[in-house]
């Protein structure tokens, strides 16, 4: 698998999604719908956990629970660190 981070320029109407993900057994409907949401996202948007659940009106553990199986099936890396004030920050990489 390659790795892909998701770069668009301005507004689009349409995106083009990577099909394999969206039809492996291995994943829930909600993981590849979630594929197809960060897929779909402009990169002038933030993606972070608090906008990933308002988008897709999803309480936490359910965002958590999605994040899990992305990463147990190997479509996403997550890493945290801690800035200078000790706040952790969460990097996610998807792995398309």
């Amino acid at each position: 698998m390659a790795n892909v981070k998701f770069y668009t320029t301005g507004k689009q109407e349409y995106i083009t999604v990577t099909k394999e993900p969206l039809l492996s057994q291995k994943l829930s409907i909600e993981a590849k719908g979630a594929l197809a949401y960060f897929q779909a996202v402009d990169n002038t948007n933030e993606i972070n956990m608090t906008n990933f659940q308002n988008d897709n009106n999803i309480g936490r553990d359910k965002a958590r629970r999605i994040l899990r199986e992305l990463e147990g099936a190997g479509y996403l890396s997550r890493e945290s660190s801690q800035d200078d004030n000790g706040v952790f920050i969460w990097t996610w990489e998807f792995l398309l």
